[in-house]
């Protein structure tokens, strides 16, 4: 009898602990996601506060943004911002996505500020028919996470544009962990059919949530041209 006692005292203690543990689950999700940082980051891409805060109620349920989905933004702007081009996307739940290439105009040493980062060393010099970037950031930033990493190539007139190195991988995750993140170049230089290519990633794991996944930021060089995508 006392063994059933306690056995049964027992039992319903990790009942209770179980429950508690699950009750505290998304409360402790909550408490770890950087809101302020969020809501500012889609406040100054456009968002308004109402919308900004629907977001951050998505994130909390540990549910996927659009801009993680198929869905098709509703907004896309081009823009430079000195020596950046930037694009924003705005998505219809009001998540954002902004992706940014540092290419400074003068060719001189460069000295600009980015909306997401302080003075860089991003350098650009030129000749005839050729135009090297060295050092240089590529960056990818949402609601969730930012990616990035510094890229040194040359665009070549009337020739095949290379990648020379990218290093200085950086992560930051707002609403979850990052993990395996890794920075390699995949093709060093332009081919007849394929442009050269180097490529950020990391795994991804929302504190809502147990799902994970991976995620991209990719440096695309060919045809005289340098451009980014997410995959």
């Amino acid at each position: 009898m006392r063994y059933s006692k306690a056995f049964a005292s027992a039992v319903i203690a990790a009942t209770l602990i179980a429950v508690g543990s699950t009750a505290s689950g998304p409360a402790e999700a909550t408490q770890r996601i950087d809101s302020a940082r969020i809501s500012g980051y889609l406040n100054d891409a456009g968002v308004s506060h109402k919308d900004a805060n629907k977001v951050i109620d998505i994130i909390r349920h540990g549910e996927q943004l659009d801009f993680e989905t198929d869905q098709k933004p509703v907004s896309v702007e081009t823009e430079r911002k000195g020596d950046w081009e930037v694009t924003t996307e705005i998505y219809p739940d009001g998540s954002a996505e902004t992706t940014e290439i540092e290419k400074p105009l003068e060719i001189t040493s460069a000295t600009s500020i980015s909306a997401h980062a302080g003075p860089t060393n991003c350098k650009v010099k030129g000749g005839s028919g050729y135009r090297s970037y060295t050092n240089c950031h590529v960056r990818r930033t949402n609601p969730l996470y930012n990616l990035g990493f510094k890229a040194s190539y040359t665009i070549v007139q009337s020739g095949k544009d290379y990648i020379g190195g990218v290093h200085g991988l950086e992560t930051k995750c707002y609403a979850g962990t990052c993990s395996k993140s890794k920075l390699n170049t995949t093709r060093k230089r332009e081919t007849a059919s394929a442009k050269a290519t180097a490529k950020a990633s990391t795994v991804y794991k929302t504190y809502a949530s147990s799902s994970s996944r991976n995620v991209w930021l990719k440096l695309w060089v060919g045809k005289n041209k340098a451009t980014i995508t997410e995959n």
